[in-house]
């Protein structure tokens, strides 16, 4: 197919999503996507960005202030409009993840038909989560972007840069922090030593705008605010939160917020909170451990690709939009299968049982009860495990994960 085909049918995917995007903001009062708009209106006027609206209708607004000046210009805007120029971002930084990423998994050319299918794959097996970013209007798709691109950076061994990108990713949302250990045990200490850098810069410039005293005062707030509003009891048992930490305190506490419906154990809530934390610590410390060949690049690519599905399951707030961060494990695992002819079955079954958990409790599929069972049963977070026990079979196999990079 010529590349002209290419860009016509980019153009009408994006084309029939944004006039999608439009006709449903507007009754939806612009989705999560308003506390964003807002807050760019507090930061314009230098009113406090941490403090909870009068409108219980808006969440709160949980990034840093960078973030917070980033967004400021579409105050100038209406809702709609700020809206509309948010979702064309959103849309242009989902190119550039699949993009980057391709460009890093792929390490052989392969046949245009195969690129063309590795992308529909990783696209349709992760759809639901990417559009759920789009029509809320959040954040998760440029961040995924920016690690994506700091990989390829450190790939290129640009560590500056890469440590930019890191950090402006760490801005936007923390959880991209799961890499810095990574690199400080690998021995990238360039990249550490430039993320850090390059989050202090990121700190002091709203104060180019705010003054300092202000931006100091805004630091101060932020991840007190962000604590007292993301690890509440509320927000842990909700039963959109899709984390690993509320799977664990759905299944095996008792008490209310929907924890008490599966009670596999009768641990209370502070009970099942040190299970979550000892069992997170396992799995964390699984992807950090080194094995044989760590730095060979097939078992690199692995890495990543589990750190990024610990940035979702490791997320206090991990909707079911934060489950965009499996496209880069999904195309990971769809390569490995290109290359070995789809030989390895128990992938294969790993990954098609972890979509469809992933896809059944999609909005009108199977009714509004099943929908919130599945919310309930975590299947997300299951399906996003089953992934993972996936890329640990690459991981921690011998022979299978050379066939990633060959």
């Amino acid at each position: 197919m010529h590349k002209k085909y290419y860009f016509l049918i980019i153009a009408l995917c994006f084309l029939i999503l944004v006039l999608r995007y439009s006709d449903r903001s507007r009754p939806r009062q612009g989705s999560d996507f308003r506390v964003t708009y807002e807050t760019a209106k507090r930061f314009m006027a230098k009113e406090d960005i941490y403090t909870k609206f009068d409108d219980p209708t808006v969440a709160n607004f949980k990034y840093s202030p960078l973030f917070a000046l980033i967004v400021a210009p579409l105050s100038f805007l209406s809702l709609h409009q700020a809206g509309i120029v948010f979702f064309i971002i959103n849309f242009i930084f989902l190119l550039m993840t699949f993009i980057f990423s391709e460009i890093l998994i792929v390490d052989d050319p392969l046949p245009k038909k195969d690129k063309l299918l590795l992308i529909l794959l990783s696209l349709a097996f992760t759809f639901r989560y990417i559009l759920g970013v789009l029509d809320s209007g959040q954040i998760n798709i440029m961040m995924i972007a920016f690690v994506v691109i700091a990989l390829y950076l450190v790939q290129k061994k640009k560590e500056g840069p890469a440590g930019a990108f890191i950090a402006l990713a760490v801005m936007f949302k923390y959880t991209p922090f799961v890499f810095i250990p990574y690199f400080a045990i690998r021995g990238k200490w360039k990249v550490v030593v430039y993320t850090f850098a390059f989050i202090a810069l990121y700190c002091i410039i709203p104060a180019v705008y705010l003054g300092i005293s202000k931006n100091v005062n805004y630091l101060h707030e932020w991840m007190p605010f962000l604590v007292r509003t993301s690890l509440d009891q509320g927000s842990l048992c909700d039963l959109k939160n899709q984390s690993f930490y509320s799977l664990v305190l759905r299944y095996f506490t008792t008490g209310q917020y929907f924890c008490d419906k599966i009670r596999l154990t009768h641990l209370t809530y502070h009970q099942g909170l040190i299970l979550s934390a000892v069992l997170s610590v396992f799995i964390y410390s699984l992807v950090l451990l080194p094995v044989s060949n760590s730095d060979s690049k097939e078992k690199v690519l692995i890495d990543y690709a589990l750190l990024f599905i610990c940035k979702a399951l490791f997320n206090a707030n991990a909707w079911t939009f934060n489950y965009a961060a499996l496209i880069f494990p999904y195309m990971l695992l769809f390569y490995y299968l290109f290359r070995t002819q789809s030989k390895d079955k128990t992938i294969l079954v790993l990954i098609v049982a972890a979509f469809i958990l992933g896809t059944i409790g999609t909005r009108g599929l199977l009714g509004a009860g099943w929908r919130e069972w599945t919310q309930t049963l975590a299947f997300t977070t299951i399906g996003a495990l089953l992934v993972m026990i996936a890329l640990f079979k690459l991981k921690f196999g011998r022979a299978s994960s050379k066939q990633i990079s060959c």
